[in-house]
């Protein structure tokens, strides 16, 4: 679980608190008809990704550079790529990201220089925003080709200020399945893992109302049908990051605090383990 944070970010950006406030990554602009992909297994192809199925993936079937393509020609401007589901940590591939804007169409510039993930699970990779024509993921294998089950490239949406106090953190959030064999002797015959999900609820206050209406708005109408992106204090935790989806709807519950309007609200997310 990370969240990479590139190093052309604003150093003003950083130091107004918005690298470590918690983010929504769900705002996705991959589609089957703007993913493409250098190589790809004919059974596991790029299109793949634009279904947030973790199941249905796209599979190189090389360990030579390669790069997956979203052609964006959007005026919403694109400032993460999300990666959940993939091998790109074990395998020891380096990954980057690269941008052709409508002021330079026919230059790639890189907005997120080569990293190395440190492991398999979720990742966000967090540039400046920009309006792009097309966005390209590069990927450098080093063991074996790449795979990834989701893929999202769109605008994070930073949240006002952090969470309430008494979360579970996300690495210990597991929600395990277990059947327990037993003898009728009372001899305990071992455990097996039938499922194994994470269970986290997130509580947000004292949120302006004006400011759940404009930034919240499109997802809490969207996120019970829409998984995301997330982390919670992506600066200070950076591996905390997941993949989930909610379990309920999200009811703010407005009052009335030093003549604003605010609203309390959580969020019941199920996520992915890994």
């Amino acid at each position: 679980m990370s969240v990479v944070i590139s190093q052309n970010i604003a150093l003003t950006q950083l130091e107004s608190g918005g690298a470590n406030k918690p983010l929504i990554g769900w705002h996705n602009l991959v589609q089957r008809s703007n993913i493409r992909a250098d190589i790809e297994d004919q059974y596991f192809p790029a299109i793949n990704l634009a279904n947030p199925s973790t199941a249905q993936q796209w599979r190189s079937t090389a360990t030579t550079e390669q790069s997956l393509y979203v052609s964006v020609q959007s005026t919403v401007p694109v400032d993460y790529i999300g990666i959940g589901r993939h091998n790109l940590g074990s395998s020891g591939a380096t990954v980057s990201v690269e941008v052709r804007s409508a002021d330079i169409p026919d230059e790639w510039r890189v907005v997120f220089t080569e990293t190395i993930l440190p492991d398999d699970s979720p990742a966000i990779l967090r540039f400046e925003p920009v309006i792009a024509l097309e966005v390209a993921v590069r990927i450098k294998p080093a063991f074996s080709p790449p795979r990834i089950g989701v893929l999202y490239a769109g605008r994070l949406t930073v949240m006002q200020h952090g969470m309430a106090q008494g979360l579970t953190a996300l690495p210990y959030a597991y929600d395990t399945e277990v059947v327990t064999g037993q003898a009728e002797s009372g001899d305990y015959l071992g455990r097996i893992v039938t499922g194994q999900s994470k269970s986290l609820s997130f509580e947000f206050e004292y949120i302006s109302y004006k400011w759940f209406r404009q930034h919240l708005d499109e997802f809490a109408k969207a996120s019970m049908v829409k998984p995301f992106f997330f982390a919670w204090l992506p600066q200070e935790f950076p591996r905390d990051c997941g993949f989930g989806w909610l379990e309920s709807d999200i009811q703010p519950v407005t009052e009335r605090f030093e003549n604003e309007l605010i609203v309390n609200f959580s969020l019941q997310i199920r996520a992915i383990a890994v």
